[in-house]
């Protein structure tokens, strides 16, 4: 994915991907919209993504991710994180960002 650096939008739901998150996703240094919605990933939501500052909407729904979305992550331009159906939390200090758990 090095060479996607470019690259604003990244949907890789509903794929089937298994694991960790590809830290390879973090040279993705304007990314605004990365969903991962219905995959397999699991392990812990790598700290690494604090790199991905343009990011506006997460999804990470239905994983078996585990973890923290800090707010010392510099996210700042974060609106939206969906995290349904699985066993993370976001530190609920950001600000304006809508948040979709349980």
């Amino acid at each position: 994915m090095g060479y996607l650096s470019a690259l604003y939008v990244l949907n890789l739901s509903h794929k089937r991907f298994q694991g960790q998150i590809p830290l390879s996703l973090v040279r993705l240094s304007v990314l605004e919209l990365l969903d991962l919605l219905f995959n397999q990933f699991s392990q812990e939501i790598p700290q690494q993504l604090a790199s991905l500052t343009f990011l506006a909407f997460l999804n990470l729904s239905h994983n078996h991710l585990q973890g923290c979305i800090h707010q010392k992550y510099n996210l700042l331009h974060l609106r939206t994180i969906h995290m349904k159906a699985m066993m993370v939390y976001a530190d609920f200090l950001f600000q304006n960002v809508v948040v979709q758990i349980g």
